[in-house]
């Protein structure tokens, strides 16, 4: 009934507006500014999450130690979204009601749809590591991200099979418990595989957080005998994947999207997956002087080395903070700033940001090699 709705809603707009009242308390010289974090920090999918977090943890540890921004400082309170539209919702609500200026994150596209509405509601900035789903390219809203949408690299992935690796046939694998990123995926990656003369002898959508998807996508390799199989799942799926056609004597060329290029993918598969290939956003050996600084400062840090989510939540904290350096640490200045098109500087290469929030970096097609990933060219 409407009458039980409307008291619910009333203390949720007024506990926004007390929010917004205590962020504007909170920019006066010397206070300490809350930094929301938003992505997967417990199961399959927290190798996004936590080293998002980590990175992101860095470089707001680092601009503290410099003395601030504007003679501001920042605390990071995290929450986490379980790569599902309905977490990610509350945990942005939350991050409104502790008073937070921005949000790094969300970590999936997934978590992105739930957590967009309740960032607009809120007038607050989502500054995105690796949301890549088109589907939030091209609007002028609250979301920026540094990293380019996913049709990018579907579309080289599928020219490096289809003519560099000449392979007539393949068998897609996707995890649609991401659908908004795997979808639009497999889509451009079809599209341009299909158009190079290559044949797709099936599509098969998995639900890997909810139900075994490895006997189906076994049975269907045996089925198929596809020359390749890509795979759109995450890291620790894909490792278990690689584990488990192995086991069967089952063996086509794996290409994988961005999803899986992190580490926890080479402690869960090692060398069963050597040969594999992705086309990134990222390259994880890059030898620019400002990562290697990074993964030093990282491993220090942390214990471990980096991924590359960790590398883009370290440069998405450090475009909230070039922003508001350039606010002078106003809050109602930040959206502004953050839409402000230009070109930011990057730990690997530069980020370069139009008026929607949209990046436009360079690609790299990535192979893993030696237990290890090795970048194979840089896509222009």
């Amino acid at each position: 009934m409407a009458w039980r709705r409307a008291p619910a809603r009333a203390l949720l707009l007024a506990a926004l507006a007390a929010a917004a009242l205590a962020a504007v308390w909170l920019l006066v010289p010397g206070r300490v500014l809350v930094v929301g974090f938003l992505g997967p920090l417990e199961g399959k999918y927290s190798d996004l999450g936590v080293q998002g977090r980590n990175g992101a943890s860095l470089a707001l540890e680092e601009a503290n130690a410099a003395g601030g921004v504007a003679g501001l400082t920042f605390r990071l309170v995290s929450r986490d979204a379980a790569n599902d539209t309905e977490r990610a919702a509350e945990g942005m609500r939350e991050l409104a009601q502790a008073g937070a200026v921005a949000v790094i994150g969300p970590m999936t596209s997934v978590e992105a749809v739930g957590a967009m509405p309740e960032a607009e509601a809120a007038h607050l900035a989502l500054i995105s590591p690796t949301v890549s789903s088109p589907s939030f390219s091209g609007r002028a809203d609250c979301f920026f991200r540094v990293i380019a949408d996913n049709r990018r690299w579907a579309t080289e992935l599928a020219r490096w099979c289809r003519q560099k690796d000449g392979h007539d046939t393949v068998l897609v694998v996707a995890d649609d418990d991401n659908a908004a990123y795997t979808r639009t995926f497999r889509e451009a990656f079809r599209q341009e595989f299909t158009r190079l003369g290559g044949r797709i002898s099936e599509e098969l959508a998995v639900h890997a957080a909810r139900e075994p998807f490895l006997g189906p996508v076994l049975a269907a390799v045996d089925r198929h005998d596809p020359q390749a199989l890509v795979c759109v799942l995450s890291a620790r799926d894909l490792g278990a994947l690689a584990g488990a056609l192995h086991a069967a004597g089952l063996s086509p060329a794996i290409y994988s999207s961005m999803w899986a290029y992190t580490r926890e993918l080479l402690a869960a598969a090692g060398r069963s997956l050597d040969g594999t290939i992705f086309v990134s956003g990222y390259p994880m050996d890059s030898d620019a002087p400002a990562y290697r600084r990074f993964r030093q400062d990282y491993r220090r840090r942390f214990g471990f080395e980096p991924s590359f989510a960790a590398a883009t939540g370290y440069e998405a904290a450090q475009v909230f903070l070039a922003a508001l350096a350039a606010a002078d640490g106003h809050r109602d200045r930040l959206l502004a700033e953050l839409a402000r098109p230009g070109v930011r500087p990057g730990l690997a290469g530069p980020i370069p940001l139009d008026a929607n929030g949209d990046c436009a970096r360079a690609s790299f097609v990535e192979t893993v090699a030696g237990g290890e990933f090795r970048t194979l060219e840089r896509l222009d």
